[in-house]
């Protein structure tokens, strides 16, 4: 969905127009009408799942309108605001228990700042409490943005991903540069900005 909305084609414009409201019904209807969970709560992905449906339906509502899709996608997000932390940010479970990472709550990030500019209610409080996380992540002398601990590396599944080695990739940093685009910082005022890019300049994909 966020492919095809990315290229332009909505609901009501497109070539793939059909395509799009299939998809957007197909969410809808396995979305759970009292949590607002867009993804079985089973394992260590679904919210990841969660927050990439929630910005495909915020998307889909800021190019077109629609009280129904409104309400579902404000179930989404309210999901989603439970899930936090309080005071700090995102992790596996929901309620939360306190732990955090930077992977998970990048995706938090993109799929509230997209429900905010469709309209919907989001609570700006997790904003400032993302960019603390970020700041706390980054090692101010590499610049390099960790997942749960200051300046590490990214997060590896032991057997599965071993391929890429963690020293080669700076998807992390990457993740906290482009919230802090989203968030309105500038790299002008925020040197730790320049810090990352060029950090991500030096390990670029081969």
């Amino acid at each position: 969905l966020l492919a095809f909305l990315g290229d332009g084609h909505t609901m009501t414009r497109g070539r793939y127009r059909d395509t799009v409201v299939r998809g957007i019904k197909r969410l809808i209807a396995d979305q759970d009408r009292e949590t607002g969970a867009l993804a079985m709560e089973v394992g260590m992905g679904y919210m990841y799942d969660h927050a990439i449906a929630t910005l495909a339906l915020a998307e889909a509502l800021y190019a077109t309108p629609s009280p129904i899709l409104a309400k579902r996608a404000q179930l989404a997000v309210n999901y989603i605001t439970r899930a936090r932390n309080p005071y700090r940010v995102w992790r596996y479970e929901v309620p939360p228990d306190g732990s955090n990472d930077t992977s998970v709550t990048g995706w938090m990030i993109f799929a509230l700042k997209s429900a905010e500019e469709g309209g919907l209610k989001i609570d700006k409080e997790a904003y400032a409490a993302a960019i603390e996380w970020f700041d706390e992540m980054t090692d101010p002398g590499t610049g390099r943005v960790g997942y749960r601990e200051t300046g590490s590396a990214s997060s590896r599944v032991r057997g599965m991903n071993d391929q890429y080695p963690v020293e080669k990739g700076e998807a992390l940093t990457s993740v906290d540069l482009l919230c802090r685009f989203f968030l309105g910082q500038d790299p002008a005022e925020e040197p730790l900005m320049g810090q990352h890019a060029d950090l991500i300049l030096s390990a670029l994909p081969q």
